[in-house]
């Protein structure tokens, strides 16, 4: 696997999104490791096509970044911005104690269904 190849990415992403939809079936309390995992399948997702187009994008989690870069591209639907948003705090603040919160098994199921709908987008564009 190598940075510079954009399926690695995808299957680097698709690894992430897979362990999260196992994890929530599981139905214990790993809801934040899920949205973590989440996070981290959409940032890839993200990578994958920037570098598929070869858009340079700085090293970053930052999925309003990251999809800033994309809509200099492509045309977005407009509630793409909030998704991202609902899910960019898991990449680094969940991970640790002291969040403001602990996510519930809904925003666990919400990250499942933002980060499916991005890789659906995601890979009908590369």
């Amino acid at each position: 696997m190598t940075a510079q190849n954009p399926q690695d990415w995808v299957t680097k992403a698709e690894r992430d999104l897979e362990l999260a939809r196992d994890a929530f079936q599981l139905n214990k309390d790993y809801w934040d490791l899920i949205c973590y995992h989440c996070q981290q399948a959409t940032e890839k997702f993200f990578k994958a096509y920037l570098i598929h187009h070869q858009i340079v994008f700085p090293r970053t989690h930052d999925l309003e970044l990251l999809l800033n870069l994309i809509a200099q591209k492509e045309s977005l639907p407009p509630d793409f911005i909030q998704n991202a948003l609902a899910i960019n705090d898991y990449s680094v603040q969940v991970r640790y104690p002291g969040f403001p919160y602990e996510p519930s098994d809904t925003e666990a199921a919400e990250a499942i269904q933002i980060a499916e709908r991005f890789r659906t987008f995601i890979l009908s564009k590369i």
